[in-house]
Formats: C-alpha cells, sequence, structure tokens
C-alpha cells in the first residue's frame, strides 16, 4: 500500500505535487514540510552547525528511505524513472555508473504529479 503526501512548488507558491511512500515510512514522512525540485525529487530542508554557523542543508526524501548519508558517493535511483514514486520497492540503491546508464537509456521525466491539493493537508491512502 502506498501513502500519498504533498511536496510544495516554491517557498510562495501555492502549487503543490503529490508524491508516494510505503507505509513504513509514511509514519515519519508525515512529521515533515516536503518541497519539490525542477527534475521532481523530493526534499527537506533542515540547519546543521558547520564551522559554528547555522547552515541550511537538503535532505533527499529517496536517499533517506535508502539508508544513505550525506557523502556516501552511492545514489538512489527510481526503477520506474519516477522521481515522485519513493515507495521501498521502486528505490534501489546504484554506483553512480550504474545510474547514469540507466538514466541515458530513459531521459523522459515523469515525475510528481501536479495537483491542487494545498500543503498541510492529510494524506490520502489508496492500493499500490
Amino acid at each position: 500500500m502506498a501513502y500519498t503526501f504533498v511536496a510544495k512548488a516554491d517557498w510562495d507558491s501555492s502549487e503543490t505535487y503529490e508524491f508516494e511512500v510505503s507505509l513504513i515510512d509514511s509514519f515519519w514522512v508525515g512529521k515533515y514540510s516536503w518541497w519539490i525540485t525542477n527534475q521532481g525529487y523530493i526534499y527537506r530542508q533542515t540547519s546543521t552547525r558547520i564551522n559554528g554557523k547555522n547552515k541550511r542543508v537538503n535532505v533527499w526524501l529517496h536517499r533517506e528511505i535508502l539508508g544513505l548519508p550525506a557523502g556516501d558517493p552511492r545514489e538512489g535511483h527510481h526503477r520506474d524513472f519516477t522521481p515522485g514514486n519513493c515507495c521501498r520497492p521502486n528505490l534501489e540503491v546504484l554506483s553512480k555508473a550504474e545510474n547514469r546508464s540507466l538514466k541515458q537509456k530513459r531521459r523522459t521525466y515523469t515525475g510528481a504529479v501536479r495537483t491542487g491539493i494545498q500543503a498541510g493537508t492529510k494524506p490520502r491512502t489508496h492500493g499500490a
């Protein structure tokens, strides 16, 4: 079963996009506000202290689900080439070369789905 959440396109925009995660991830995903890049990748922002200064850092949803920490050279790959589908069965860890090879085979963008749903609404559920 997949759970649908909403990501905002921009800080001052009312545009929202739907993305999906597995049931096991829905509990912690719902605790954060999520955003979407122009390429359709979902992320949240957090702050960390670097050299005594607070710095804003992007945390990519697919990498977090796969357990890939910042700095890990491996990449998260969406098997269906849809960045908005972050369900566990759709994600796999690949080397940079493996991921690049697959992306060259499939150059079409099929990202998250644009909706009229406002951020902060309760997630809907449906069968996967």
